[in-house]
């Protein structure tokens, strides 16, 4: 299984469906030990999940049949076996007491710095702060791809605990009601 995890196709660069969408929060490092970060992973109740450890993108109830799947959708065996995939609720009910939500209008006042934070470190990634205080930022890839899921998408996080991860959902939800959502989980410079 190991052989045919290293040469799995990547997820898409743009999500045409929602499959896609969630795909693109699998891990994509070939040397990933945790190989069933690797793939999409299909509940009994139709949650479909991906998650590369510092990101999870969350398509409840698609009555999708259960198991896993590559990246392209097709369905595989488990990782190995006896695989048993990270609870993704947990990331998922830290958000639950956001108390703060910023809308894609207000990305203007996104600060992004392209390779180099604020106090001039440079980073392997370009950042973008949400003003969740605390020297906090988000990965601006994730926040990008995970804003592609949604049409009118909102970020929620709790001004209190901003290291439980932002949730981003469609406007007009909340992280418990939503049927698509998307954490991210914020890094200090």
């Amino acid at each position: 299984m190991h052989i045919y995890a290293y040469f799995m196709p990547a997820p898409p660069k743009k999500p045409k469906t929602a499959f896609d969408w969630v795909a693109a929060a699998v891990a994509t490092d070939k040397n990933e030990l945790r190989q069933y970060l690797r793939f999409v992973r299909i509940f009994d109740n139709g949650d479909r999940v991906a998650t590369d450890g510092k990101r999870l993108h969350l398509d409840r109830g698609t009555g999708d049949a259960p198991g896993w799947y590559a990246p392209n959708g097709s369905v595989t065996a488990a990782p190995w076996e006896g695989c048993e995939y990270p609870d993704y609720q947990v990331p998922v009910s830290r958000t639950f007491s956001a108390d703060r939500s910023v809308t894609t209008e207000d990305q203007a006042r996104w600060e992004r710095f392209p390779n180099v934070g604020p106090n001039g470190k440079r980073v392997a990634v370009r950042v973008a702060e949400l003003s969740l205080g605390d020297g906090l930022y988000l990965d601006d890839r994730y926040l990008q791809a995970a804003l592609q899921g949604f049409s009118v998408p909102v970020i929620h996080y709790d001004s209190a605990t901003p290291d439980n991860g932002v949730a981003i959902t469609e406007y007009g939800d909340t992280p418990q009601d939503a049927r698509r959502i998307a954490v991210i989980m914020p890094f200090r410079l």
